[in-house]
């Protein structure tokens, strides 16, 4: 939140209306861009490399390690029980070829399987009696911040048969906000 190479990120988030305070709630930060930050500090702890690699956080190229994800704004992904799972980032560089990462595929992140937000939505879904389904993360800060914090986001793919189950154990009614 205080670095200045974030400043970008976080001018960009208010710009879009969101409070400090919303964006904490859903855990939004912020990955440097010197490549290894966040492998340095994990090796330091006493994590390996492949611990990380295989939690989707870091890369491993002839033998030097490098974080996953750099220059971007993360979004964590919790599952219904609100253990994070993975993360979505979003680049604020025009000329990076993808404008949003996810996690690599593993056996804690599989995408098609998982809502982002869904750990929030379920406890105010009950109290509404629906849930909105939209495209990504933002819509989903978006529609908390005017007062609906009963929605979860597919990440900007299409609506699966797994996602659709977990709805289903968390509510009576779907509403779609594409």
């Amino acid at each position: 939140w205080k670095a200045d190479e974030a400043a970008p990120a976080r001018e960009y988030l208010v710009g879009r209306g969101f409070s400090e305070d919303l964006l904490r709630s859903y855990g939004v930060g912020y990955a440097p861009g010197a490549g290894a930050v966040l492998a340095a500090r994990a090796a330091k702890q006493g994590y390996q490399a492949r611990d990380l690699r295989d939690a989707g956080l870091a890369r491993e190229r002839n033998g030097a390690v490098s974080d996953f994800f750099t220059s971007r704004i993360m979004f964590p992904i919790a599952n219904g029980r609100g253990q994070v799972q993975g993360f979505g980032a979003r680049t604020l560089d025009p000329a990076e070829r993808a404008k949003y990462v996810n996690s690599p595929e593993g056996r804690n992140f599989q995408k098609r399987r998982l809502l982002f937000a869904l750990d929030r939505a379920r406890v105010n879904g009950a109290k509404r009696g629906w849930i909105a389904v939209c495209e990504g993360y933002t819509d989903v800060i978006a529609l908390a911040k005017a007062g609906f914090d009963n929605a979860v986001a597919c990440m900007g793919t299409s609506l699966t048969t797994d996602q659709l189950r977990l709805l289903a154990r968390a509510t009576d009614e779907v509403r779609l906000c594409f």
